[in-house]
Order: structure tokens, then C-alpha cells, then sequence
């Protein structure tokens, strides 16, 4: 039996130039449409700097990993800029490993200007608005591959699969 994960809660809140988004507990792809959700929210409203703190983040799967992807991947084209925070151990880790670290300024500490502002709703009470949906799951997927061609390898099985239930 695998290796049950407990719940993870995304909040977020505006500072004077930024949106800012701690993630606590595992994310995974049971959790991700909230976030992949609320992001493209925040891109249509025209936002382009975002600090994701990690401090209480236990970990990542590769559906969360793409969703920052196609994050960083969006506001490297309109010249943004994405701080992630408190990174340690094994969500390090995975950030390292597909290649997010190279589009992200990552920082040890969260600076201390982003710990106070105007909290925003993460809303994952409409059941509507955050299903799980294989396309979410290969969307995120295919901003991995984007990103990092080594992570072709490492996600080509589950981009297939995703593609054979389209």
C-alpha cells in the first residue's frame, strides 16, 4: 500500500507588488486544480510577480511541479518573476530535479516584505471549478516537458497514458 499524504492547503494574500502563496502539507494532483485555478485567476488580472512559500510544504507531485511550471514558463514570456521561499529537503528536491530552479529565484529565508498583505480566497469549495481532469494532469505534464527536456524521460508513461484517455 502506498504512502497516504495528508491534505494540502493553499492560502494566498496580495502585497503592495506581488501575490503571495504558501503551500502547507503535500500538493498533489488531488489538490491541484485549486492552485492551477486561482494562478490563471491571478494572470488574468495581470499579475506578474509571485513569492510561493514553502516553509510547510511537506512535498510535491509532478502534476503541482508542472502547474509552477507553466507558471514560471507564462511570466518568463511577459517578463515576470517568480521568488520561491523556504525551500527544503525533498520539495527541494523535486524542484531541482525538473528543472524549475533555473526559471525560479529561489531563496532560503522568506523576506520579511512579503509576510504582511491583504489576504485573497483560494476557493475549493466549487466543486465545478476544482475537478480533477486528466487534462489538467497532462496541461501540467507537458509545461514539465517544456521546461526541462531531460523530464521527458521521467514523465513520458504518464503523458501517454493521459493522451490515450483524451
Amino acid at each position: 500500500m502506498g504512502a497516504v499524504h495528508k491534505d494540502s492547503a493553499f492560502s494566498a494574500y496580495k502585497t503592495s507588488d506581488a501575490v503571495v502563496i504558501r503551500i502547507k502539507g503535500y500538493a498533489s494532483y488531488l489538490n491541484a486544480s485549486v492552485l492551477s485555478n486561482f494562478l490563471r485567476k491571478m494572470e488574468t488580472s495581470r499579475h506578474k510577480r509571485y513569492c510561493i512559500l514553502f516553509e510547510e510544504c511537506e512535498g510535491l507531485d509532478s502534476t503541482c511541479l508542472g502547474i509552477l511550471a507553466g507558471l514560471l514558463l507564462r511570466l518568463k514570456k511577459q517578463n515576470g518573476i517568480c521568488l520561491f521561499c523556504g525551500l527544503k529537503s525533498r520539495p527541494l528536491e523535486s524542484v531541482r530535479m525538473v528543472g524549475l530552479d533555473k526559471l525560479a529565484c529561489i531563496i532560503e529565508e522568506t523576506p520579511f516584505s512579503v509576510l504582511a498583505g491583504q489576504n485573497i480566497k483560494i476557493d475549493a469549495a466549487d466543486k465545478n471549478k476544482t475537478q480533477i481532469t486528466p487534462e489538467l494532469i497532462l496541461e501540467a505534464h507537458k509545461f514539465l516537458l517544456e521546461l526541462n527536456a531531460h523530464n521527458k524521460v521521467r514523465f513520458q508513461d504518464v503523458i501517454a497514458l493521459l493522451e490515450k484517455t483524451e
